[in-house]
């Protein structure tokens, strides 16, 4: 019976945190002067998260295999930085995006994005 049960546990917890993640993202995209909607968009979300952390630069660096393990944590510590978060804030964005993308996207306790 538990393993009747468990996949479609598995599957709500999945989209609870996709929906967490995208609310964050959301906002945060919002937060920055961009359009929320950039966050359902999958290269344009990238393109966006380029301007929001001010790394438009890197942006094509995402879509290198391998460059991009440095480059999106990297691209993540600096929009962690411009709301005046911790870099290790920033990594939380990349360990656990449905805890700290929300975190981010709040006014809480951080100031605003300049």
């Amino acid at each position: 019976m538990l393993q009747e049960l468990l996949p479609p546990f598995i599957w709500t917890l999945e989209l609870a945190a996709l929906g967490l993640w995208l609310g964050g993202a959301w906002r945060t995209f919002t937060r920055v002067g961009q359009p929320g909607w950039a966050a359902l968009v999958p290269v344009y979300n990238a393109v966006v998260l380029g301007r929001a952390a001010r790394r438009r630069e890197w942006t094509l660096l995402l879509f290198v295999p391998c460059v991009n393990l440095i480059v999106y944590p990297a691209m993540c510590v600096s929009l962690a930085r411009r709301f005046g978060r911790s870099a290790a804030f920033g990594l939380g964005l990349v360990a656990l995006p449905f805890v700290f993308w929300p975190l981010l996207g709040s006014r809480w306790p951080a100031k605003e994005a300049a």
